[in-house]
This record gives structure tokens, C-alpha cells and sequence, in this order.
């Protein structure tokens, strides 16, 4: 709901010192998550609010898969069984809202990450969906 909030409080349109200011918060919860398992969030409801909040999960995404630590990679485990869940990641949609439809964009990200960080079930359902 934060996210949904902070975009109809148009906060892209706010002096350029708050817009840093929100940036700088998102990335160092963003980072702070995935340094701690199991943490106060999750990373897929961390991911959500600032992949809604600033439109795109790329750059996110990106952090994640520079990041192998335990704790990122447990989240990582933990996020794959919550996005392969139904209804799944072809039509995942993020936001209070449904704000951002980030399944292409997500498995997207999950082909180009290395075969070991995914199981061989995982992968395979991940690759079923992405080339389907």
C-alpha cells in the first residue's frame, strides 16, 4: 500500500532532494533485507513496494543477483516458491493496486541468472513459462 500511495502522492514530481531522499531509503532497506534472514519483511514484499514505487524491478533485481550472502540467497529460495505459486509468474502483478505487471520482467531475470542458484524443478517451471 506504501508504494500505491507514495504514486498517487505523485512523488516523482517532488523536489529532486525528496525523490533522493526516497531512493536512498528504498536501497539501503533493499540492501539491509537481503543482509538479514529471516529479517522484520520479506524480500519479495521489500521488492514489491520498491519495484512499485519506482516502476521497474531491473534495478532491484540487479542488487539481488549481486548479492550472495546466505541471507539473500535464502530470501531468493523463499521468493521462488512464493512466485511459482499459483496463479504464478506469467501475469504477476505487483502493488496494492496491481500497479506494475512484472512477470515478463521477473522471468526475464530468473533465465539470466546462473543454472546453479535455481533447482532443476524450479528451473524447469521457470523455463516452461518463459519460453511458452
Amino acid at each position: 500500500m506504501i508504494a500505491s500511495r507514495l504514486l498517487a502522492a505523485g512523488w516523482r514530481d517532488w523536489a529532486p532532494a525528496q525523490q533522493q531522499a526516497l531512493e536512498e531509503v528504498w536501497d539501503a532497506w533493499w540492501r539491509s533485507t537481503l543482509h538479514e534472514y529471516p529479517g522484520h519483511e520479506g524480500a519479495t514484499d521489500v521488492s514489491e513496494t520498491v519495484a512499485v514505487s519506482t516502476g521497474s524491478l531491473s534495478r532491484w533485481l540487479a542488487v539481488w543477483a549481486g548479492t550472495r550472502t546466505e541471507a539473500a540467497d535464502r530470501h531468493f529460495d523463499d521468493a521462488l516458491d512464493h512466485w511459482l505459486a499459483p496463479p504464478g509468474l506469467a501475469d504477476l502483478r505487483l502493488g496494492f493496486r496491481d500497479e506494475l505487471h512484472a512477470g515478463p520482467e521477473l522471468l526475464d531475470w530468473l533465465i539470466s541468472l546462473e543454472e546453479s542458484r535455481i533447482g532443476a524443478a524450479q528451473l524447469f517451471e521457470i523455463e516452461r513459462l518463459a519460453y511458452s
